[in-house]
């Protein structure tokens, strides 16, 4: 499952995360309400910054709202500087580390398509240095670890025990939390483990998680 002396070092990095810091982020009254009422990031980002400082989560992501351009110069689409900035400045005011990050998308008709840009939002300070080091040599393990995924999901999703690729209704919280495969023989356990985390948002948000169960599809 796990080869090579580099993907050893890295995993044992991961696993002692979690026991060697903090396990959640207390956000301040001030801090939630900016969360809840911010327009520079999605509802689903809004709930993963939740889920990353109730420890569900140790990393996620914020890019939906960043703009592209077109740069004549290099024939590649490009953040526009004022969406980055925006982020940039809701994410200083709250207490998650993150730093910006970016990968080239390429096409096949076009080898220099766009510059992605996102920005990497963590639990804690290991979580980031982690991420900084190996984030393009993850296994999927190691992601499903890292998105707070339940065991037997990551399981499948890594082709280790049967996925369940039948169409099934979803629960909202598995919409908004879950893994995108399942497994086929702890399904049941797979949505009480989203049902938990769901419930423990609704304490911590009670409007965020009113206004999912709204507007979900």
């Amino acid at each position: 499952m796990f080869k090579g002396k580099s993907t050893i070092h890295r995993h044992k990095i991961l696993q002692g995360i979690n026991s060697t810091a903090k396990a959640t982020i207390q956000l301040s009254p001030r801090e939630l309400l900016l969360i809840e009422n911010t327009t520079v990031i999605s509802l689903t980002e809004k709930i993963e910054l939740l889920s990353i400082a109730l420890g569900h989560k140790l990393t996620g992501e914020l890019f939906s709202s960043i703009l592209y351009i077109d740069n004549a110069s290099t024939g590649q689409e490009e953040a526009t500087p004022e969406s980055i900035d925006a982020i940039d400045f809701f994410l200083q005011q709250l207490s998650f580390p993150y730093y910006k990050d970016s990968a080239e998308r390429t096409s096949r008709t076009n080898p220099k398509w766009k510059i992605l840009t996102w920005f990497q939002v963590c639990l804690n300070e290991k979580v980031k240095i982690f991420m900084q080091d190996f984030a393009n040599e993850l296994t999927d393990i190691e992601e499903g670890v890292l998105y707070g995924y339940p065991q037997s999901a990551i399981q499948a999703f890594a082709g280790l025990i049967e996925p369940d690729h039948t169409t099934k209704s979803e629960s909202i919280a598995k919409k908004y939390i879950g893994a995108g495969i399942p497994s086929q023989y702890f399904a049941d356990e797979e949505e009480a483990y989203y049902l938990k985390q769901w419930n423990e948002l609704r304490d911590l948000s009670k409007k965020l998680v009113m206004e999912a169960e709204r507007f979900v599809v």
